[in-house]
Parts: structure tokens; C-alpha cells; sequence
């Protein structure tokens, strides 16, 4: 990363010494002491409408700065901050503190309570929340690591927090025995277990085993535009994605285990390998997110099959086609009719004798074949969109 020269208090594009409320959505507050002209207001006062029509250069400034920012983010752990390897950080126990109140009194207060009261600068703060503040701001003013801390907070606040309760696998057994309604989120690690790659592990997913398609980026294996293109894509690795057997893995058999002690709501699973009907998860409690080999559409004619008819072939890395399609062109093909001959630009039917050098035969009369079938659900997709 390259460094640039520390902004200066004059100089610097951070205009107004604010912790930005708007950055983190914290609700506007007042902090008291802002009548004095000398010591920075914490979080500002709501700005007039003159304030808001900015010259636009000075807006692109503002969001350099954010970006600035952004780019210049380093991690502290907790281990480090336990061991004090960051000078003038906080220790971990202070930061657990920070943490902990953040989460109780809300973005807005938190931000009051300790800039605004000045009971630690905003350059320390930072570390509370694992964010070590870049070199290039050393000796610049306390409030021009504002927006840093305001990027810290938004990111400490978005946070799950953990129960505090629940520290043990006997803790865990206990809810679960207690607890009626479980939803369970499921996705691609637990299936691993069965010989089917997840989809990013550096070495193993199957992103990275997708190089050889030419593609420009691994997800566009599932992108239906690819798919109609050349289903040939998608088939080629459809078969490293399926189960060779009819078998479950240890979770898959607990998901039934939940559903059988009538203590499943629903199994939202991302996987698409439907691994969870092996195990006896009835379809009312799943929803296969990204869809599933379930079933089967022609994309010609609607015509649906259970995925089971076409397993063989996606088995066998060709593309499965529509058994509707292909029965009603053979009882075409035996139906007396004469080929009809196409027209040419100006509406005269050409003689066909007059057009052996100009088109093959394939392009003079229309050869019926056909469909494709593809797997339900999103599995292949179109921008995200359940096609």
C-alpha cells in the first residue's frame, strides 16, 4: 500500500470534525458542550439546507475519503490486543467493555458517552474494535480518525452477538432438547463428507476445479444465458455434484432426527443435490434455496420429469433431452407429408434445384430436435432470478 502524507487539520478533505451519523444510520443526537466554539461537537448538528447543496467537488472529496479509509483498513485480534503488541491500543478487556456497551445503549449513545464526553480519543477507540489506525493519519488531529471509527462501529454494531448462555456442547444439547420449531441453514460442507466439493475452497471446491471451461468467472457455470447457450457447460460438472449413491450424511440424518422428534419447522438448505429426501426429510419442511436435481423442465416444452429419469446421463456427463420431444417428433416423422420448402426474401418458393450450391440441405428444411432438460429451482440461473 502506499503511503501518503498525514492531512493536516487546515488541509485535510474531512471537512467538518464529525463522527458522520449518516455513515453508520445512528439516529442524531446532541452532545452537550456544543456552544463551545473551540471543542469539536461529537456528532453534529443537523445541517442546514445550504449545507446539503455542497459544491460537488467537495462531495467527491468526502467519498475519497471514505474510500481512502475503506483501502486502508488493517485488522487487530484479540489475541493481540490481550498480548498489548499494538501501542496506545486499548487491552482486551477494555475493548470487550466498548463492545458490550455499544451493543446496550445503541450507535448514537455509545458514540456520545465517549468521544463526546472526551473519556478516550477516537484513534484508541479504533482498537476496541479490532481496527488498527493506518500510518498515514500518525499526528493528524483526534477527529480525522472519526470516519475510520465510524466504519469500526457500523461493522462491530451489524454483528450477531453470541448468547452469552450457550458456551458448551452440553449447553447446545440442552437447548435443543428444550426448544420446539428449530430452523436449520444448511449449505455445502455438509455434503463434503460424501465426496461432493463445496463450491470455494481454494483447492478443492469446485470453482477451482473449473478453470478449463474458459470461463470468466466460475459462477457463470449456473447462469441460464451459459445454459442455453451451451448446456454442455453445465452438464460437464453436473455429474461432480450428485451423490453416486443413495446415501446421507451424519447431519443430514440429524435434520431427519429433528423432523421425526417433531421438533423441525423447515431445513433451508442451499445445496442442490437434494441429499436431504435420502434421509427422509419430508419436502413440506425443506426449502432448496437455489433449487435442486429434484426434477426436470424441457425448456421447449414444459414437459417435467423427476430427476431420477435423467440421473444416468447427468451420471454420465451428457446432456439429457426431453423424452416428450423426442417421442412426438418420431410420430411426426411417420406422418405422410411433404417437406415444405422454404421461401426465399421476395415470398417465391426457390426450386430446389436452383439452391444445391447455395445452402446445404439442413438449412433448407427445418430438422425438429429436441429439448434440453434442466434441473429445477435456480440451480441454473439468470441474474440471481429463479428461472
Amino acid at each position: 500500500m502506499d503511503l501518503v502524507p498525514a492531512p493536516s487539520g487546515k488541509d485535510s478533505p474531512l471537512k467538518s470534525p464529525v463522527v458522520e451519523v449518516e455513515a453508520i444510520d445512528m439516529v442524531s443526537a446532541d452532545v452537550q458542550g456544543t456552544a463551545n466554539a473551540e471543542k469539536p461537537a461529537c456528532m453534529g448538528e443537523e445541517p442546514s439546507q445550504s449545507e446539503y447543496e455542497t459544491d460537488n467537488d467537495e462531495s467527491g472529496d468526502e467519498w475519497e475519503s471514505e474510500s481512502l479509509f475503506e483501502d486502508a483498513i488493517q485488522m487487530v485480534r484479540d489475541e493481540q490486543l490481550r498480548d498489548g503488541v499494538l501501542p496506545d491500543a486499548c487491552t482486551l478487556d477494555e475493548a470487550l467493555v466498548f463492545r458490550k456497551r455499544l451493543h446496550e445503549i445503541g450507535k448514537a449513545a455509545f458514540v456520545e458517552e465517549t468521544i463526546g464526553q472526551d473519556t478516550v480519543t477516537a484513534k484508541k477507540l479504533c482498537t476496541a474494535f479490532g481496527v488498527i489506525p493506518p500510518a498515514f493519519l500518525e499526528g493528524a488531529p483526534d477527529e480525522t480518525y472519526h470516519p475510520l471509527l465510524a466504519i469500526a462501529i457500523s461493522r462491530e454494531f451489524s454483528r450477531r452477538q453470541k448468547l452469552p448462555q450457550y458456551n458448551t456442547v452440553e449447553d447446545a444439547v440442552k437447548l435443543i432438547h428444550e426448544s420446539k420449531n428449530i430452523i436449520v441453514l444448511t449449505g455445502a460442507g455438509i455434503s463434503t463428507s460424501l465426496g461432493i466439493p463445496d463450491f470455494r475452497s481454494a483447492d478443492t471446491g469446485l470453482y477451482a476445479k473449473l478453470e478449463h471451461l474458459g470461463l470468466s468467472d466460475p459462477q457463470e457455470v449456473f447462469d441460464i444465458h451459459v445454459f442455453r447457450e451451451d448446456p454442455n457447460v453445465f452438464y460437464s460438472i453436473a455429474k461432480d455434484i450428485l451423490p453416486t449413491e443413495k446415501k446421507y450424511s451424519p447431519t443430514h440424518g440429524f435434520i431427519r432426527l429433528l423432523q421425526d422428534k417433531g421438533k423441525l419447522l423447515t431445513n433451508y438448505t442451499q445445496n442442490i443435490d437434494n441429499i436431504e429426501a435420502n434421509a427422509g426429510v419430508l419436502p413440506e419442511r425443506i426449502v432448496q434455496c437455489h433449487g435442486s436435481f429434484a426434477t426436470a423442465t424441457c425448456l421447449k416444452c414444459q414437459y417435467k420429469v423427476s430427476g431420477d429419469e435423467i440421473i444416468e446421463e447427468i451420471k454420465g456427463g451428457t446432456v439429457p433431452e426431453c423424452a416428450s420431444c423426442r417421442k412426438r417428433i418420431a410420430e411426426d416423422t411417420l406422418k405422410p407429408q411433404g417437406m415444405k420448402r422454404k421461401r426465399s426474401a421476395n415470398g417465391i418458393q426457390r426450386d430446389r434445384k436452383e439452391s444445391d450450391d447455395d445452402k446445404s440441405d439442413d438449412e433448407d428444411y427445418d430438422i425438429p430436435t429436441p429439448g434440453v432438460m434442466k434441473v429445477s429451482g435456480n440451480a441454473v440461473v439468470a441474474s440471481g432470478t429463479v428461472c
